[in-house]
């Protein structure tokens, strides 16, 4: 009877213990559904971020690398055009240095030289020093003139490349070759420190700076002049005609037999030490093919300083550093470099 009771209530109850059943697998699927769908979203959220990272990274270490050859390049660019500024200006230099050395070599200012060969050419370049007629088509008629044109062209490019510090970053062996103009060429042009008479003042290099330098083409290229239109310029223009004067005096000046022979000997002595320097900045440049003149020109600068000590004058010029010309005058005590 009980058992009976038991099926009955068991049937009554059947459909809802089903509902009841079934709803509760539908809210553990829905519950399971649901958890493994924010497992899915969870997942999928950060292999979209990890992707975005990634990407990002990507990006960032093309950027930096673009950057970097970029950069490369500039530095190239810029190393290349120091290279080109300085062969430009090495150029003039060795137009210059072998009239200077020729003019600064001459041991005996004298017509009467016992040195036949000397003689001969100190004869010759008296007589083309002491030419002043202008020939465009014969710069080597007017030595003194030409002289100071090839002076004023290496002036110019050096301020050609000194200009380019305010359109690029210099390199470090730029910027120490560049050193050179304020600490040593331009004073042994303007300074009274050296001996014989300043070439020209400061204010007079800055003029010869802006007549020297003509644009090239459109972009603003500056150049030197060349040695026509140098003439031109000097025909046309009277401050440049004056200058350039100026410097061939002071050149032919040491030719001139009827000046005073210390005068001559000081302003000879000043173009020795020009010389020199140039010599030492063309080895610099890995050029050593005027290292053979630097006794003769050493000898020159030597003597004078010794005559200036004798004079009780006590010289304080030096050619490349401090006292260097005063260590090779001075006698060596006795014993001196003997073991």
């Amino acid at each position: 009877m009980q058992s009976n009771e038991y099926v009955k209530l068991l049937q009554e109850l059947g459909p809802l213990i089903g509902l009841a059943a079934v709803l509760l697998g539908t809210l553990l699927g829905g519950w399971l559904q649901a958890r493994i769908s924010k497992d899915q979203v969870r997942r999928a959220h950060e292999n979209q971020l990890q992707i975005l990272q990634e990407t990002h990274l990507h990006n960032l270490n093309v950027m930096t690398m673009q950057q970097k050859r970029e950069e490369d390049l500039r530095l190239r660019q810029f190393t290349e055009s120091d290279r080109a500024d300085r062969l430009v200006v090495m150029e003039y230099v060795d137009l210059l240095l072998p009239r200077l050395i020729e003019v600064a070599a001459i041991y005996y200012l004298s017509s009467d030289n016992k040195d036949k060969d000397e003689g001969h050419r100190y004869q010759l370049l008296q007589r083309l020093m002491t030419t002043t007629a202008v020939d465009p088509a014969h710069p080597e008629r007017n030595l003194g003139l030409r002289m100071a044109f090839l002076l004023f062209q290496l002036i110019a490019a050096l301020r050609i490349a000194l200009n380019a510090r305010w359109t690029r970053p210099l390199s470090e062996d730029q910027a120490a070759f560049l050193a050179h103009w304020e600490s040593h060429i331009e004073p042994m042009i303007c300074s009274g420190r050296y001996p014989g008479k300043e070439l020209l003042y400061r204010e007079q290099i800055e003029i010869v700076t802006e007549e020297m330098l003509v644009a090239q083409h459109a972009m603003g290229i500056f150049r030197p002049l060349n040695w026509k239109e140098f003439c031109d310029k000097c025909a046309s223009n009277p401050v440049m005609n004056e200058l350039s004067e100026l410097v061939a005096s002071r050149l032919r000046f040491i030719f001139n037999e009827g000046n005073a022979l210390p005068p001559r000997k000081a302003m000879q002595c000043r173009l020795g030490i020009m010389a020199l320097y140039l010599i030492e900045l063309s080895k610099e440049s890995g050029n050593d093919s005027w290292t053979r003149r630097e006794d003769g020109l050493w000898q020159i600068v030597g003597d004078w300083f010794r005559w200036e000590m004798e004079q009780d004058q006590e010289p304080r010029w030096y050619v490349l550093r401090f006292g260097d010309v005063e260590e090779r005058v001075r006698p060596k005590p006795a014993g001196a470099g003997r073991s």
